[in-house]
C-alpha cells in the first residue's frame, strides 16, 4: 500500500511520480491513495501438514504424499466460484474480493506455462487495478521503456517528473478491451472441438488447433506515435500505409486524426485466466479452452481472429449468491470504482481464508503490526511500532508543520516527538530517506514535510 501510494503522491503542481520503476495509472485521480480499513488479524497455529503415519514413504512431519486441492487455472467464472464455495465457503462478494490479490506479481511460464502479468509497470503496487482492468476502465497506456519523452520513468530508483502514460487523440486516458488467445506452450488437446478448415490456414492454427494454455490479453486504443522498445517516433507517412503524417513530432501526448490503434503492452503483456475473467464475462470451456458456442456463441480462440476473439461479445456473469447481492460481475465494477469498497471486503475475506477449517478457539490472532516502507528500496520495510527507545531524554517537542503532503498521514501534522527504529525524533528527519525530510503523523501514517515544491 505504502508503495502505491509513493507513486500516487500528488505535488503541488499536480505532478505525481514513482522512484521504484513503478506507476499506477490512477494517479491524479481521487481514488488512487489506498488506506488500510483496520489493523490486519493474522492467525497463528495452523497444523494442517499431518503426516500419514500409515504411509512408509513419510518419513518427516512436514512431508505428505496427500493431493493438493487447487483451483483450475482453465475454468470459467463458474468453476472459481464453486471452488471457492467449496473449499473455504465463499459467497460470491468474498471470491471476488479474494482474486483482488492477482493485483500484485506476475505469472511463471516454468510453473504454469501462463506468462506475462496482471498489472503492467505496477506488479507491486496495492491497488484495485485488478478490478479496473478487468472492467476495461480506461487507464494510462504504459509501454515497455525505460522512459517517456514527457518525463515518465520506469527505472528504479530513478524520480520521474510523473506517471502519465500514452492516451488517446486527446491525451486522455485511452480506452480498453480484451481479446483471447492461446499461447501454444502445450500441445493441442484431443478433447477440444474439432478444427474445420485447412489446417494450413492461419486461422485454422489458431483457432485452439494449436496448444495453450489459454489467456485474454487486454489492448487500449492510443496513439501509436512512441515505440517505447525502440524508443523511436512514428512521423512519417510509411508508417501508416500511407496515409499521410498523423503523428506529431517530439509530441506523445495525443496524435492527429485517425491514427489510433489497438495495442498491448510488447513482452509484458496485461492478462487474466480464465478463472479471473470469468467473473466478468460469461464463456463456456473445454478443458480450459474457451468455445464458440454454449455461453458465448462466436467466440474464436486467437488474436488473428480480431473482432471475433473479443470479450465484449460474451455476457457478463450474472451470478448471485446470496440471491440478495449484487452479481459477479456487478461486484466486480464496484470494487472497480473505489479501493476502498474492495479493501473493506478484502481483509475479512482474506482472514477468514487463512483461519479455514478451523474454529477461533484453535488458533492465536493479534493484529499486524504496523509497517512502513518509507521512501527507501522497495521491499525494504521497518516496523513502525518500535523497540524500547535507547536515546537520551529529548527536549520538549517543537512546533509542528502546519500540515504534511505525500506519505501516507493525508496530510495531517507531524507529531513530535515521534520514535522510529528505536530513536527519538524531535523535528522532520532524512533516515532513510535522503532527498526528502518526512516526520510521523501518528503510531503509524508518516508524511513529507517539504511541500513547497
Amino acid at each position: 500500500m505504502e508503495l502505491n501510494n509513493i507513486a500516487c503522491r500528488d505535488r503541488a503542481h499536480g505532478i505525481a511520480y514513482s522512484q521504484f520503476g513503478q506507476c499506477n495509472p490512477q494517479v491524479g485521480e481521487p481514488d488512487c491513495i489506498v488506506k488500510a480499513p483496520r489493523p490486519f488479524q493474522f492467525s497463528t497455529g495452523r497444523k494442517d501438514c499431518v503426516p500419514n503415519t500409515s504411509d512408509k514413504r513419510v518419513d518427516a512431519p512436514y512431508k505428505t504424499y496427500r493431493e493438493e486441492a487447487h483451483p483450475d487455472a482453465g475454468g470459467n467464472g463458474t468453476d472459481t466460484l464453486n471452488y471457492m464455495k467449496q473449499r473455504f465457503s465463499f459467497n460470491v462478494r468474498e471470491s471476488v474480493a479474494i482474486m483482488g490479490a492477482h493485483t500484485l506479481g506476475a505469472l511463471h511460464i516454468r510453473v504454469s506455462h501462463h506468462k506475462y502479468v496482471w498489472l503492467a509497470m505496477s506488479g507491486t503496487l496495492w491497488n484495485n487495478g485488478y478490478y479496473r482492468n478487468m472492467a476495461s476502465k480506461a487507464d494510462w497506456f504504459y509501454p515497455v521503456t525505460d522512459a517517456l519523452p514527457n518525463g515518465t520513468s520506469f527505472t528504479a530508483n530513478m524520480v520521474a517528473s510523473n506517471c502519465k502514460g500514452l492516451g488517446d487523440i486527446n491525451g486522455a486516458r485511452p480506452a480498453a478491451r480484451w481479446r483471447v488467445n492461446a499461447n501454444a506452450e502445450l500441445p493441442p488437446d484431443p478433447q477440444w472441438p474439432p478444427c474445420a478448415g485447412d489446417p494450413g490456414n492461419i486461422k485454422y492454427r489458431l483457432n485452439g488447433c494449436r496448444g495453450g494454455p489459454v489467456q485474454w490479453i487486454q489492448e487500449k486504443l492510443v496513439c501509436p506515435c512512441f515505440d517505447g522498445r525502440n524508443k523511436w517516433w512514428r512521423s512519417n507517412a510509411s508508417d501508416f500505409d500511407g496515409k499521410g503524417p498523423m503523428c506529431r513530432p517530439g509530441d506523445v501526448e495525443s496524435c492527429k486524426p485517425g491514427s489510433m490503434q489497438w495495442a498491448f503492452v510488447k513482452g509484458v503483456d496485461e492478462t487474466m485466466l480464465n478463472s479471473d475473467f470469468g467473473l466478468y464475462r460469461n464463456f463456456s470451456v473445454i478443458n480450459g479452452m474457451p468455445i464458440d458456442g454454449g455461453a458465448c456463441p462466436g467466440l474464436k480462440v486467437g488474436l488473428d481472429w480480431k473482432e471475433q476473439a473479443r470479450a465484449d461479445q460474451c455476457p457478463l456473469n450474472t451470478i448471485r449468491d446470496p440471491p440478495s447481492d449484487k452479481p459477479s460481475y456487478r461486484i466486480v465494477e464496484e470494487y472497480a470504482d473505489s479501493n476502498a469498497a474492495w479493501l473493506n471486503d478484502f481483509f475479512p475475506t482474506f482472514e477468514k481464508m487463512l483461519s479455514n477449517g478451523y474454529s477461533a478457539s484453535a488458533l492465536s490472532s493479534m493484529p499486524m503490526p504496523a509497517t512502513s516502507c518509507l521512501n527507501v528500496r522497495p521491499y525494504s520495510c521497518a516496523l513502525t511500532t518500535p523497540a524500547p527507545a535507547t536515546a537520551a531524554p529529548v527536549s520538549p517537542a517543537p512546533a509542528a508543520p502546519a500540515s504534511t503532503c505525500g506519505g501516507t498521514g493525508g496530510g495531517a501534522s507531524c507529531s513530535f516527538p515521534f520514535t522510529y527504529k528505536g530513536m527519538q525524533y524531535t523535528s522532520c528527519t532524512t533516515t532513510d530517506s535522503p532527498s526528502e525530510p518526512w516526520c510521523m503523523t501518528s503510531a503509524s501514517q508518516y508524511g513529507f514535510c517539504n511541500c513547497a515544491f
